[in-house]
């Protein structure tokens, strides 16, 4: 802006929002004009926050470029650009802007108006900048009124659309690409000057005031330091003012006889303000200054009147070469020197008059770049940032450019095609319509079914619902199957208009055949507003809403571990199969009431003499009983797999008979309660599975009576389990219960002591073994908890002192977890009221107690086997150092037995002596049974075949034991009995609790030895080549107990309450 301004004031980071007066103060045009610039950046940012820096309105915007052949058309209308309003009130040719006057379209991209426009991409951009007009480029500026003196000035936004080429032809490339040369018009002008004034030289005498320092102008000046022209990158040519370029006068033509005679409308307003010999004028006009051209630098000679004589320094000047309105605008160079040519980040300052210095740094420069340096006599100084005493480099403080993206034209060199619009649009505040799906998408429904929900759209204005609009709902494409329904109106095509809250719906019914359907909706007017096109076509978006039709040949199926479905890959294929079944259908085959089979026994021999060498049975829910099950497969080129499986508690299977499996592949039981309803023979098991090779029971109840083993005259016979394992390379157990009792022991006790107390009504819950063991004792114990219910408190402690009496006289042959379940019926019966649960709970942990303090054999894992070479054919291939068993959650209530059927708890206390003389040693010479893993299960005890036992201590040599596990881990088990025996090639038993809770208390009260020491009770013995015992822990019950770890190497580790010896 060339003004004649005293200085421009407005610095945005000091957040000034507004200039006040003050009543009799001077008023400065700075003052005013800062004001103005307050309020125009005020409001040039609102409008960034709110558009962006680049922005249309909807049906107002204007400057998109149309194309018509050879030529670029510039439309009407308004667009923002930076926070500034520009407007083209008409649609102009881009070579006829009045913005831009140009004669050719290579000006428009930046080329010599006789240069060939290159073939390519080229962006069409907005150039918004700021012109500053006086009343000699406006004369309507001027008050005539006032005879001639001019007033204020004006900024004129100019809208300049030029051309700028990005790519080759054919080039990839959209409105978002980067490019360089657009990144560098956007960059702007980096350059800077520091300006100075003159610095104090160094004087030694305090006295004496040096001539040339800091600014000794007599006036004060704003100075304007402005780019002519670019010498090089390093090379600036300047030109500067002191009156801020503002002196110009009209130049109304040349003399024709002597063209550097030029006649002019004024030689200024005075003589400081005026046109004088030697001084420098640019000859200039409106094109120029529109094109940001500079004018022609001439020096004045002479003046006479309105003419003066000019040196035109070669250069030829013609008054008809320049456009509208050609003016002289003065500069105050020095008359020798004219425009200043300047290197940039030189080290020595370049004076421009009365101690006013400046320096340029290096840079980007353009013609027209300017910098404002105001000097004032009162301070003898110039107005310039500083950084201490240091003058701080600036950038232009004009002429500032903003550029916006308007259309990607494609050129061949002679015909222009659009690649795309790059404008950015926005709707007025009061019509922010928004159309969008709000439910139904992506169901599915029978052939020729309606869809269960409707499909929804909603209409909205911001954040207010539309109730007025008019919606289309149209299947896609319309010669497609199916029908739309909304209000009375059905078709392929339906016009919703009730909306209330906004949501417009229809509902479809789809055909019957294609697959996948397609609806679309779109808004059509808003009331009476269209929002379709001529040919009915929607403005906004459209939204789409898909369908499937639900048909099983479209679901994928994968089989799984149904062999016979395994070709199937879809429902429809899997049903197909299934149908083609003889009965039934499902990966397993149901047994029971209801199932496909009446029972175990008949669904095992139909499906076998089928051929069937995958059999899944699903036991149904209720009570199942079973006879004797006895399959000894032969070897087979297919694996024969066998899985039982229930649904928990729910189903019951009753056992009349044993279950022997042999040769299986492999086995499953799972999720079954199973009642044992006989009691095995010697050396038998009730579920006996004998060479399978997979073997998995999970989450199932087993309970049974079962034999216990006895010495008869010198020989030895095998007691009964309910479940053997033998010959399997895999065996996993998790999450299983197992009770096991021994008949005419288990529960003698507890019936000698109610008899013994006169109380039939509990004595009668344990007179029969048999029934004690199965889900109908259940009743008989609810039966016995209603008749003490009914008693009164007084009956029911007498009940209490009648069996505590009982209870002290047989405590030393009662355990302690016996005691505990006791003395919990004890409180129980001496309540004032009875809690019929509490009672039942009782009794059932009572049952438990009793099995855990005289239980039978749970399981048997593994039994030894003759290496004699009669007999090694025939177990050759059951030797195997990689078996696995693992035990985990499991609750064992019952003896857990390695190597055959157990010893009884007396017999192994009798060989005592014998497994801790440590002049014995045993050394397990060969492990063939792989890996034994007993992890977090709860069980009564541990213990080995008496066969292995007896082989162990008969003799006083060194023993060498065969056939046994390679590693055995105890890891996090809950061991609640005492005289634990294990035997193994390598030992780890880590955080086990030894309780000695189902021990009696004589048997873990310390004892006097005869030595004269006290010596705990015996936890068990540990038989191994290595042991590592680790943070294992005792309980009060076992007083500090002993474990023997029986091995040449052993480790202890962080073992609490319990002896490691």
């Amino acid at each position: 802006m060339r003004g004649d301004f005293t200085r421009w004031t407005f610095d945005r980071t000091k957040h000034f929002s507004g200039v006040l007066h003050q009543q009799g103060r001077v008023a400065l045009d700075a003052d005013w004009n800062e004001q103005l610039a307050i309020d125009l950046a005020d409001e040039r940012a609102a409008r960034i926050d709110l558009i962006g820096r680049c922005g249309g309105p909807q049906g107002q915007a204007g400057f998109d470029i149309e194309v018509a052949g050879d030529t670029l058309n510039i439309t009407a209308g308004r667009y923002y650009v930076a926070g500034i309003r520009v407007e083209n009130e008409q649609t102009v040719a881009i070579t006829a802007q009045p913005d831009l006057p140009v004669a050719t379209l290579a000006q428009v991209a930046g080329l010599a108006a006789n240069a060939t426009l290159p073939a390519g991409v080229y962006l069409a951009y907005l150039d918004v900048w700021e012109r500053h007009v006086t009343a000699l480029e406006d004369a309507a500026i001027r008050e005539v009124a006032l005879g001639g003196p001019d007033t204020t000035t004006r900024m004129q936004v100019m809208a300049q659309v030029k051309l700028l080429r990005v790519a080759d032809p054919g080039a990839a490339f959209d409105c978002a690409t980067s490019n360089e040369a657009w990144d560098a018009l956007l960059a702007g002008s980096s350059g800077m000057l520091e300006v100075r004034a003159e610095p104090d030289p160094t004087v030694n005498d305090p006295c004496i005031v040096p001539a040339q320092a800091g600014y000794r102008g007599l006036e004060n000046q704003l100075y304007r330091v402005e780019v002519h022209r670019i010498v090089s990158a390093t090379r600036i040519a300047l030109k500067w003012s002191r009156e801020n370029g503002s002196v110009a006068v009209g130049w109304s033509g040349q003399d024709p006889l002597d063209s550097n005679r030029l006649i002019v409308a004024s030689t200024g307003r005075d003589e400081v303000l005026g046109l004088a010999p030697n001084q420098w004028v640019e000859l200039t006009d409106d094109a120029r200054d529109k094109r940001g051209e500079p004018g022609l630098l001439v020096k004045v000679i002479q003046v006479e009147g309105n003419v003066i004589t000019i040196d035109p320094n070669g250069q030829t000047i013609v008054y008809s070469a320049f456009g509208p309105n050609p003016k002289l605008r003065r500069w105050d160079m020095p008359a020798d020197t004219g425009e200043l040519i300047v290197t940039t980040s030189a080290a020595t300052w370049t004076d421009l008059e009365q101690g006013v210095q400046i320096r340029l740094k290096n840079g980007t420069f353009r013609p027209g770049d300017y910098w404002l340096i105001p000097a004032r006599t009162v301070t003898g100084d110039i107005e310039w940032p500083r950084s201490g005493n240091q003058p701080v480099p600036q950038l232009p403080h004009g002429i500032h450019h903003a550029y916006c993206k308007l259309a990607l034209l494609d050129f061949n060199g002679s015909v222009w095609a659009k690649r795309s619009d790059c404008r950015r649009l926005f709707p007025p505040l009061t019509e922010l319509i928004r159309f969008y799906a709000v439910g139904g998408d992506g169901q599915e429904a029978l052939p020729g079914a309606t869809l269960a929900q409707p499909l929804q759209v909603a209409v909205t204005n911001g954040q207010q619902p539309v109730t007025n609009a008019r919606v289309r709902f149209r299947i896609v494409p319309q010669t497609a199957a199916g029908q739309l329904t909304a209000g009375g109106a059905t078709g392929k095509s339906v016009d919703v208009t009730a909306g209330p809250n906004g949501i417009y719906s229809c509902q479809w019914q789809l055909g019957p055949a294609v697959q996948s359907q397609r609806v679309e909706a779109f808004l059509v007017e808003i009331d009476g507003k269209p929002f379709v096109d001529s040919a009915g076509e929607p403005l906004l978006p459209r939204v789409f809403f898909n369908a499937n039709l639900s048909r099983a040949s479209n679901v994928a199926y994968q089989p799984g571990t149904c062999s016979d479905l395994a070709n199937a890959s879809t429902v429809q294929e899997a049903l197909d199969i299934l149908c083609r079944r003889p009965r039934g259908g499902g990966c397993c085959v149901s047994v029971g009431d209801g199932g496909e089979f009446p029972n175990l026994e008949t669904a095992l021999k139909e499906l076998l003499a089928r051929g069937e060498r995958r059999i899944c049975l699903c036991l149904r829910s209720g009570r199942h009983a079973a006879g004797s099950i006895q399959l000894d497969l032969p070897p087979a080129n297919e694996p024969f797999v066998l899985e039982i499986k229930g649904c928990g508690p729910a189903t019951s299977v009753r056992f009349g008979g044993p279950l022997r499996l042999r040769g299986f592949d492999s086995v499953v039981l799972r999720n079954l309660s199973i009642d044992i309803a006989f009691i095995p023979e010697s050396g038998t098991a009730a579920l006996s599975l004998d060479r399978c090779l997979h073997v998995i029971i999970a989450d199932c109840a087993i309970s049974g009576l079962t034999l216990p083993g006895q010495l008869n005259q010198e020989q030895f016979i095998d007691g009964s389990a309910l479940v053997a394992i033998t010959g399997s390379d895999d065996v996993r157990l998790s999450g299983n219960l197992f009770v096991a009792a021994v008949p005419s022991r288990t529960f003698s006790l507890l019936l000698e002591l109610f008899g013994e107390a006169r109380l039939d009504v509990f004595a009668k819950l344990f007179v029969d073994d048999e029934r004690i063991m199965t889900v109908e004792w259940r009743q008989l114990a609810l039966d016995v908890v209603t008749e003490i219910v009914q008693l009164n408190p007084e009956q029911r402690q007498q009940f209490a002192r009648q069996l505590q009496a009982q209870v002290q006289e047989r405590v030393a042959a009662l355990t302690f977890v016996e005691l505990l379940q006791l003395q919990k019926l004890l409180l129980a019966l001496n309540q004032a009221e009875s809690n019929a649960s509490a009672l039942l709970d009782i009794l059932f942990d009572l049952r438990a107690a009793a099995v855990k303090s005289r239980p039978g054999t749970a399981l048997m894992l593994h039994e030894r086997r003759s290496f004699k070479e009669q007999n090694l054919g025939k177990i050759i291939d059951l030797v195997d150092e990689d078996d696995l068993v693992v035990l985990e959650h499991n609750r064992f209530d019952g003896i857990v037995s390695l190597y055959g059927m157990p010893a009884p708890l007396e017999l192994v206390v009798s060989f005592a002596d014998k497994l801790q003389n440590p002049d014995q040693q045993t050394n397990i010479n060969e492990a063939y049974v792989g890996t034994v893993q007993l992890r977090s299960n709860h069980l009564v005890r541990l213990s080995i075949s008496f066969d292995l036992l007896n082989e162990i201590v008969r003799d006083s040599d060194r023993t060498v034991v065969f056939d046994v596990c390679a590693r055995l881990l105890l890891d996090g088990n809950v061991i609640e009995g005492i005289a634990n025996l294990t035997l193994s090639q390598h030992l780890i038993a880590q955080a086990n609790s030894f309780t000695a809770m189902a021990s009696l208390r004589s048997s873990t009260s310390p004892a006097v030895t005869s030595a004269g020491t006290v010596a705990s009770p015996v936890l068990g013995w540990c038989l191994a080549n290595a042991a590592a015992f680790i943070g294992n822990q005792g309980s009060a019950q076992s007083q500090n107990g002993r474990l023997f770890a029986i091995s040449p190497i052993t480790e202890r580790v962080a073992n609490v309450l319990i002896q490691i010896i």
